[in-house]
């Protein structure tokens, strides 16, 4: 699945996927050496509007960040 990163805002998330299905905002901590977590909210892409409705959170975890993200926007399937 590709994904596009955009410029962070300081009002969200650190980051930001748009993987052309859904946007997701999230972040990502290290809660141990050899585990990831990748929270975020997610909303489908063609929604257009700012308003809150319509997201969702999604989580994911992994031995590495990328793992990390891969199973929280595995859970993004399906929107948008």
């Amino acid at each position: 699945m590709s994904a596009t990163i955009t410029s962070p805002n300081p009002d969200h998330f650190e980051m930001c996927l748009d993987t052309g299905n859904c946007l997701v905002e999230y972040y990502l901590t290290q809660p141990a050496a050899t585990q990831w977590v990748a929270v975020g909210l997610a909303r489908p892409a063609n929604d257009g509007s700012c308003c809150d409705a319509h997201r969702r959170m999604v989580a994911g975890s992994g031995p590495t960040e990328t793992d990390a993200i891969r199973a929280m926007l595995g859970r993004c399937a399906g929107q948008g």
